[in-house]
């Protein structure tokens, strides 16, 4: 059923308090440790502009711990990124429309432009993209490197305690007194002359490195699927 009117206006203004609220509860709740998350806050902190490449799964447990920075990000030309755009609004964010298969390419260029033109902000991305495949990096953000000058971070985020959504992307829902796990790994430069093959490379570098953190939550945490 598609919302219309007074109803969509009306979980669009309670949809992010109730997130905030939520997030607010497990993360102070919970006890947290941090791995390499330091090296792109002092990115941040020197007033350079940087780029978050997540993996789609990451969608509610991964955004709160950014919430005080300048924040960008990109939501797709559908409706339900229209719902989107609004929701990360009302958080914070600073939204671009666009996605890899709708003006993606012409997004990503506004995009660039504009994060260039910003001191310390963060720009962050889903690298599977909006429909996936799971832990399979597409080429948007390197892309957005390439033209921004921006290192791309692998960042990811996981919970002892979760629910995991029945869809592709089994997006973790967290529960409140939990143990959350950040991680951030070492960020991938992307010249402002890569090529085709360069281009590519950088890719499957990032996919690597965002890989590389899946595994070390399931190790820390153990693997769970989506009942």
């Amino acid at each position: 059923m598609r919302l219309r009117g007074f109803p969509l206006r009306l979980v669009l203004w309670l949809g992010p308090l109730i997130y905030l609220g939520y997030m607010k509860l497990v993360f102070f709740t919970s006890r947290k440790k941090f791995e390499g998350v330091d090296r792109l806050f002092d990115t941040l902190d020197r007033g350079e502009t940087a780029l978050a490449a997540a993996w789609h799964q990451d969608a509610i447990i991964g955004p709160y711990i950014f919430r005080h920075r300048n924040m960008i990000t990109m939501a797709s030309l559908s409706r339900d990124g229209e719902l989107l755009a609004r929701a990360f609004g009302r958080f914070g964010f600073t939204v671009f429309r666009g996605s890899t298969s709708r003006r993606g390419k012409g997004a990503i260029r506004e995009l660039a432009e504009y994060i260039i033109s910003r001191r310390a902000s963060l720009c962050i991305l889903a690298a599977d993209g909006p429909k996936g495949p799971a832990y399979k990096a597409k080429k948007g953000i390197v892309f957005l490197a390439k033209h921004s000058g921006a290192l791309i971070f692998p960042v990811r985020s996981g919970a002892k305690r979760r629910k995991l959504n029945k869809s592709w992307d089994e997006t973790t829902i967290p529960l409140p007194f939990n143990k959350l796990l950040y991680l951030c790994g070492e960020p991938v430069a992307v010249s402002s002359t890569a090529g085709k093959n360069e281009i590519e490379a950088a890719r499957v570098e990032l996919e690597d490195r965002l890989n590389e953190l899946t595994d070390r939550i399931e190790r820390y945490f153990g693997r769970e699927k989506a009942e």
